[in-house]
């Protein structure tokens, strides 16, 4: 995820002034309750299409997590335009649009204790569960795939439910971008029961992606892993992304950040085919 960058204040101002204003009208309609779970509904029609439930990164909805968003919504639609999509704002639920969101708080932070969660990404990924629940109910929905797309952050919460932490069948694909597999030996997440991509560089090293597979016992059949070349961490969060990097101390890593058009039309292209062929 893109957060705070060793570049100027003023300078990540005006980087991201375009890219805001346009995510300020994107983010102009009023969310939407899925079982209590707070989410941006972009429908693509009122008939029946397949679902894209869309989870982000720790930003939450400040400035960064508004114009990728916004971003990211442009590619989906431009490649998958049957396709309804779901932004699930579980993160923003807590955060309220603070400056870099949740990215750097500790499992141990008071607004996780206020709301009695001790494992954050479970907590999300339970989240996650109620808003696909409430898809099966909706007219536009019915008979229909739904395909999750975790980035960053949200890639993290989608390693859960590509296991034990949802129901097999909930999802046609799972999709994850750059997710955090450092300590995936110290999860325990059963069986992967639904095709699962990943997407990261080779040498990403807060990613790791070639690790994430230690999570589960069983079904690594079921993961396939697409690894560019390089040690980018963020390279498709957005395209007005400066060169830069920036300091994770959670996991006390230096990642590298830069956008790379070549990498992120290639990811979105390959995903799209991949998921219309499960």
């Amino acid at each position: 995820m893109l957060t705070a960058l060793k570049t100027p204040k003023v300078l990540r101002k005006i980087v991201f002034l375009s890219a805001l204003a346009i995510a300020t009208q994107a983010q102009s309609q009023p969310l939407v309750s899925a079982n209590g779970v707070e989410v941006d509904l972009q429908l693509a029609g009122s008939t029946p299409g397949p679902v894209i439930l869309y989870v982000p990164g720790c930003n939450g909805l400040d400035e960064i997590g508004r114009a990728y968003q916004a971003f990211h919504k442009e590619e989906i639609r431009k490649r998958w335009p049957e396709a309804h999509m779901i932004l699930v704002q579980t993160v923003n639920m807590l955060t309220q649009g603070s400056p870099m969101g949740a990215c750097d708080w500790a499992n141990d932070h008071p607004k996780y204790k206020a709301k009695g969660i001790d494992r954050p990404n479970l907590y999300f990924a339970q989240q996650i569960n109620l808003v696909r629940d409430w898809i099966g109910q909706q007219e536009w929905a019915q008979n229909q795939a739904v395909h999750l797309f975790g980035f960053s952050a949200g890639g993290s919460m989608g390693l859960y439910l590509a296991g034990n932490k949802s129901q097999a069948g909930s999802f046609k694909s799972i999709a994850l971008i750059w997710p955090t597999c450092i300590n995936a030996s110290k999860l325990t997440l059963g069986k992967i029961h639904t095709p699962t991509k990943i997407w990261a560089t080779e040498a990403d090293p807060l990613s790791r992606a070639q690790e994430c597979h230690k999570s589960y016992e069983a079904g690594h059949e079921l993961l396939e892993l697409h690894l560019w070349p390089g040690d980018l961490h963020s390279w498709m969060t957005h395209p007005n992304v400066p060169k830069s990097e920036r300091y994770w101390p959670r996991a006390n890593i230096t990642v590298k950040h830069q956008f790379v058009k070549e990498y992120n039309d290639k990811t979105w292209d390959q995903w799209v085919e991949w998921a219309k062929s499960k």
